[in-house]
């Protein structure tokens, strides 16, 4: 009997999994989360407020260091720039990888 109950649970979670990715998805086609599930550094980070990500990313681009070096920049810089900016070391590291997914960030 408890190996019924016990494959009744999986298979209920199984379903619940996939239910929950398909929302994701969709919020994500949406504009309304952001969920890069194929990245395997970024599928266990939904990020509820988009907005957050856009303004830290814009927080970056616009510094003076980023003017200053003619829009060039690397990986340290951003990082660098949104320590500055408040930005907890973990969520810099989460934008840096939101921007290298997107391709916008290359080594």
């Amino acid at each position: 009997m408890r190996r019924f109950e016990s494959t009744m649970y999986f298979d209920a979670v199984k379903k619940l999994f996939t239910i929950l990715i398909i929302l994701t998805g969709y919020l994500h086609q949406l504009g309304s989360i952001l969920h890069f599930k194929e990245d395997k550094d970024l599928m266990n980070t939904i990020f509820l407020s988009p907005e957050w990500v856009v303004e830290g990313v814009y927080t970056a681009l616009k510094s003076e260091l980023i003017k200053g070096k003619g829009g060039k920049f690397t990986k340290t810089d951003i990082f660098n720039i949104l320590k500055s900016k408040g930005y907890k070391e973990r969520e810099a590291q989460k934008i840096l990888r939101d921007l290298a997914q997107d391709g916008h960030l290359r080594d």
